[in-house]
């Protein structure tokens, strides 16, 4: 899968549960429109190399922030907004940087989609760090692992839920159906995050 697939559902899950407890709204509206410029780099299968002249997508950020900020000047003081701007900003600008270390192993089989997931949640991390670790006191030492072993599935969980939520709503037996079949799936992803969480020494705390 293309960086550019593993860049549209990290942005969309990534410390989504850390930060549940702020504002959601600018939080979606800047994935939402980065979620849109993925799309359409990815249909068209234009390859972008961090901050170049052919990298569209800090300057459509700036834009999404610019207007949300014209309508409320005080998101800039969001948690919310602040992690899904920088976090997508770190993706963008800091991904295609690191994977240059990871040029010799891309070369193994199955390496490159692995490199792709480490890759993009150390740039994230890295990018946010600052903000989780003003914000919440702790700074995650486990996150490459936990995305590692979760984001590849993501994708087949989102178009399972629509398929779902799409089909219960016309028939019911049959959207229980469906329900059981991601059922796996999800269970999965919760034991590692909870298996994740439970390692010793899983997050750094950070003294204000």
């Amino acid at each position: 899968m293309r960086a550019q697939a593993f860049f549209l559902y990290t942005t969309l899950t990534i410390d989504t549960p850390r930060a549940s407890h702020v504002s959601a709204r600018p939080t979606l509206f800047v994935r939402r429109h980065a979620l849109a410029f993925s799309l359409r780099a990815f249909a068209t299968g234009r390859i972008y190399d961090g901050l170049t002249l052919d990298n569209e997508l800090p300057c459509y950020l700036a834009l999404a922030v610019l207007i949300m900020c014209i309508f409320d000047p005080f998101e800039l003081w969001n948690t919310g907004f602040q992690l899904s701007t920088i976090g997508t900003l770190g993706i963008v600008v800091l991904t295609p940087l690191i994977q240059r270390l990871f040029r010799p192993i891309d070369r193994l089989p199955f390496a490159y989609l692995i490199t792709e997931v480490v890759a993009i949640t150390l740039a994230a991390e890295i990018a946010t760090l600052p903000i989780f670790a003003f914000t919440f006191n702790q700074i995650s030492l486990i996150a490459v692992l936990a995305n590692a072993l979760t984001v590849p599935l993501l994708s087949t969980l989102i178009l399972l839920g629509l398929v779902l939520c799409t089909v219960g709503a016309i028939f019911l037996p049959l959207g229980i159906l469906c329900g059981w079949i991601i059922w796996p799936l999800l269970w999965y992803t919760n034991f590692v995050i909870k298996w994740c969480a439970s390692i010793p020494w899983a997050y750094l705390p950070v003294s204000n």
